[in-house]
C-alpha cells in the first residue's frame, strides 16, 4: 500500500452526496439541533475566550464530520461492494 488514497476514495470525498430521502435529511437536522443546543451551553458556561471559540469551532467540525459520515456512507458501501466483486472475479 502506497499510503495514497485510492481513486474511488478521492471521488467519494470530493463529490456532493444528495440526501437520498427525508430520513437522511432528518438525521442532519437532529445533529445540528443537538449541536446548536450544546453550543448554547458552551457560550452560557464558558467566558468569552480563545477556549470558548475553539470549543465552538471543534463542535462545528464535529458536526461537519458526522454529516460527512452520513452523506458518504452509501458511496463507501457501494465502493466496497464493487471492490469485493472485482476481488471475487479475480480470485
Amino acid at each position: 500500500m502506497s499510503g495514497q488514497p485510492a481513486r474511488s476514495e478521492i471521488e467519494i470525498r470530493f463529490t456532493y452526496h444528495q440526501p437520498p430521502d427525508a430520513r437522511t435529511v432528518k438525521k442532519y437536522e437532529v445533529l445540528r439541533a443537538h449541536a446548536r443546543a450544546f453550543a448554547d451551553l458552551i457560550v452560557a458556561s464558558c467566558p468569552e475566550s480563545r477556549e470558548q471559540s475553539l470549543a465552538i469551532t471543534k463542535l462545528e467540525e464535529c458536526v461537519m464530520w458526522a454529516n460527512a459520515g452520513i452523506a458518504r456512507a452509501p458511496a463507501v458501501y457501494r465502493s466496497l461492494k464493487q471492490f469485493m466483486e472485482r476481488t471475487d472475479e479475480e480470485g
